[in-house]
């Protein structure tokens, strides 16, 4: 029975990459703007420990209800549901630029795995790096 739900959520993943269509084959660098940069539509992370990065949190927004929803509204994958604000906070601590990477590559973690660039292949650097922000914002871990 165990091996048959593997099969299920590996094949609905499957599915849901497949209807993304295909992605570029470029490899993202981590774009970062000093605060002076900052322009009056985005906000910039309070992460001391990493440079700020530039991101807007209605594009973010947009891009979450188009494709992140699939996996994060109902925890598909071990997800973090939005309501886990612990969860979050667990992954906030890991800095926003690991969480961007982890994005970007894809990432195998304790909770489940998360395939390259989640279910948007067709998704810029910037689109990642804007819906990262929002699920922090909506999970508590960016005010």
């Amino acid at each position: 029975m165990k091996r048959f739900s593997v099969l299920i959520v590996a094949l609905t993943l499957g599915v849901m990459l497949m209807q993304c269509g295909g992605g570029k084959d470029e490899q993202p660098t981590l774009k970062t703007i000093a605060p002076a940069q900052k322009s009056s539509t985005t906000t910039q992370t309070e992460n001391v420990a990493s440079p700020a990065i530039e991101y807007d949190l209605a594009n973010g927004e947009a891009v979450y209800k188009k494709f992140c929803f699939a996996c994060h509204d109902g925890g598909l994958a071990g997800a973090a549901k939005h309501s886990d604000q612990a969860r979050w906070a667990e992954s906030a601590a890991k800095g926003t630029p690991e969480l961007i990477k982890h994005v970007m590559e894809g990432y195998q973690g304790k909770y489940g795995m998360l395939p390259p660039k989640g279910t948007c292949m067709e998704c810029s650097e910037q689109d990642i790096i804007d819906a990262v922000h929002y699920q922090l914002k909506m999970g508590g871990s960016l005010k």
